[in-house]
């Protein structure tokens, strides 16, 4: 398995659940953890590849993906998340060779490419995306800017009622005064992550 599992209790280093993802047939695993706080505060074989390939001089890319974080959930996640800045802006510096996805679809391959090909195998892969944060780079955005009247106008009557998983994830994110505008942009990140992971793929 590559990827995002939430099969067990990360602690501070997720690759301390290879024992149990083991155990239930995993013979080798390369295991993240999903986007938010676990990310800033658990040890993976993504946040060690961001340290390892940070060139000298310049500052950890754990680092400042760790600021990105901050300020996605700070600024964007609560209520704005059409508001949310391309990680390869300033002061993050954080590529698309430098993205999550990216690094599981590269990680993918190189397990496929180096595996012992007369031997059945079952590979699971499990990208972040495409959900949010919808944090496609700046190259990727530019592929769908001014696209926004093609995007088809969004439900933003409120419902009578609402069940009872929305009322919690209403708890987490609020997007309810939503504009038609801020909806077509946020459709618009959307697609640009989708692309992005599409690529990875």
């Amino acid at each position: 398995v590559i990827g995002k599992t939430h099969l067990h209790e990360e602690g501070a280093d997720v690759t301390l659940g290879a024992d149990t993802l083991a155990a239930w047939g995993f013979e080798e695993s390369c295991e993240i953890v999903g986007f938010g706080q676990d990310m800033k505060n658990v040890r993976t074989p993504y946040s060690d590849w961001l340290t390892a390939t940070t060139p000298a001089g310049e500052t950890d890319k754990l680092e400042r993906l760790r600021a990105y974080l901050d300020e996605f959930t700070a600024c964007c996640f609560p209520t704005a998340p059409w508001e949310t800045p391309p990680p390869d802006a300033e002061p993050w510096r954080l590529l698309t060779a430098d993205h999550l996805d990216r690094w599981i679809g590269r990680t993918a391959a190189q397990w496929i490419r180096s595996c012992d090909a007369s031997r059945p195998f079952y590979l699971q892969v499990n990208l972040a995306g495409p959900h949010d944060p919808f944090d496609a780079t700046a190259e990727y955005r530019a592929r769908f800017a001014g696209d926004e009247d093609a995007v088809p106008p969004g439900i933003l009557v409120e419902p009578a009622s609402v069940s009872d998983l929305m009322a919690i994830t209403r708890t987490l994110q609020d997007v309810s005064a939503m504009t038609e505008a801020e909806y077509r942009r946020l459709h618009l990140l959307y697609l640009a992550k989708l692309a992005l992971v599409d690529d990875a793929v």
